[in-house]
């Protein structure tokens, strides 16, 4: 890793960053996960940076600062006295590329300016910019160049990128995945692990407990396995793959391009897909290259299909329209403490609101389930009662020890009114 414990960063949110709802409904698109980590933190990791602030839609700006209170050390009254490096949150940057860039530069992918260093003074004006013209007057002050690295323009790429994406950084975030011992990683009953590959693509954290009969398959990629993880028994994972801190497999099969972040329990069989953390999928069924939000819960059996039978291209619905996506595998993007019930079958292309709720029925639930609705006998429905998905949220995080907020109380009440008028188109049909 590059270590640059002096420098500024500043993340910033543009004027599409609703287009990632339901993934990006309670938190900023930068917060999003694509390879190991989220965008912000890969920048922050690689950089060493002790320095960060962030522009953000204002609904989530209380949750967020509670969320990272004493991290986000950066504010109007508190600013660096050299240069900010400036970054557009739906910017995965190659990061060694990054290092390089001067401050009398701007990075940009075609006339978006994605990355550049701005003086305390511009930032300033940045702050009190509009939204979506904040930039521009930059592009004449700026030497542009060429940015390098990927730039997210929909939710599903960073599925669609995650493979790659956890090949590029897992070496380059976890540089110990060139260079640990093998000889020393053993089961729990003292055996050497079985690895297919080499062996020195596997990394696990010390703490890490792994039950005999696991097999790691680092042929297609590294993996690394974060600490206090537990594996259960008849586990295999394949590479490349990143594990988070305190997270469980129980019997799982988990294929590559998987991303799986912290203190999730998980079983059945998983492939190219993203679970963001604190997620329970803890029973048999399929998940294929979907993007999984905290606090879901996915019963028994839950599948979902990504790919059509007739290996046609996939379109997913934003808003009211169906979009193309150009991907011929595609499962479900699920927003934070959705939950389905046991035997739930999804179909291609699936969008899944906050706080929904979907029971199985004589037919597949609709492609579009918009925050905050149930899927019951076969259609659509609003919500009982707003306060009770309230309390039963309050319920979830306590099994895992943590606080539903007064502000987070505010944000999803706030939610609620703003997707009514979706709610209500759907409702019914």
């Amino acid at each position: 890793m590059t270590h640059l414990p002096d420098i500024s960063l500043f993340f910033f949110e543009d004027e599409v960053a609703d287009r990632f709802d339901p993934i990006a409904s309670v938190r900023p698109v930068f917060e999003l996960t694509c390879g190991p980590l989220s965008l912000r933190e890969r920048v922050t990791r690689y950089l060493g940076a002790r320095q960060w602030g962030v522009s953000l839609r204002p609904h989530l700006s209380d949750v967020y600062q509670q969320t990272y209170s004493g991290q986000v050390t950066m504010s109007p009254h508190r600013m660096p006295d050299g240069p900010v490096l400036c970054l557009n949150g739906r910017y995965l940057p190659d990061l060694k590329w990054l290092c390089s860039l001067g401050t009398d530069q701007a990075a940009c992918f075609g006339d978006r300016i994605v990355a550049l260093y701005l003086s305390v003074d511009e930032m300033q004006e940045f702050r009190e910019a509009a939204r979506g013209e904040f930039l521009k007057d930059y592009l004449e002050r700026r030497r542009r160049v060429p940015a390098r690295g990927r730039f997210l323009d929909y939710p599903w790429q960073l599925v669609e990128w995650n493979t790659q994406q956890l090949n590029d950084d897992l070496p380059l975030l976890f540089p110990e995945v060139t260079t640990q011992s093998p000889w020393t990683m053993v089961d729990l009953a003292g055996h050497p692990l079985t690895i297919l590959g080499h062996p020195q693509q596997v990394v696990l954290h010390k703490s890490t407990q792994v039950d005999p009969f696991v097999v790691f398959d680092a042929r297609k990629g590294p993996i690394v396995v974060d600490e206090q993880v537990r594996i259960q028994s008849f586990s295999r994972i394949e590479g490349p793959c990143y594990i988070g801190p305190h997270t469980q497999l129980f019997h799982a099969n988990i294929r590559e391009g998987t991303t799986i972040g912290p203190v999730c329990r998980i079983g059945g069989e998983i492939e190219g897909s993203i679970l963001h953390g604190y997620i329970n999928k803890y029973h048999d069924g399929f998940l294929g290259h979907s993007y999984i939000c905290p606090w879901v819960n996915l019963g028994a059996m839950t599948t979902n299909s990504d790919l059509k039978n007739n290996y046609s291209t996939i379109k997913f619905p934003l808003g009211d329209q169906l979009v193309e996506t150009n991907n011929t595998k595609l499962g479900s993007l699920i927003g934070d403490h959705a939950k389905t019930a046991i035997g739930t079958m999804l179909n291609t292309g699936t969008s899944v609101g906050v706080m929904s709720m979907i029971l199985p029925a004589d037919r597949l639930p609709p492609r579009n389930i918009p925050s905050f609705t149930h899927w019951w006998d076969g259609e659509l429905r609003e919500p009982r009662d707003m306060s009770e998905l309230i309390t039963t949220a309050a319920a979830v995080k306590a099994r895992r020890g943590l606080e539903f907020t007064k502000a987070e109380e505010s944000l999803y009440r706030l939610l609620y009114h703003r997707s009514q008028h979706m709610r209500q188109s759907v409702v019914g049909r």
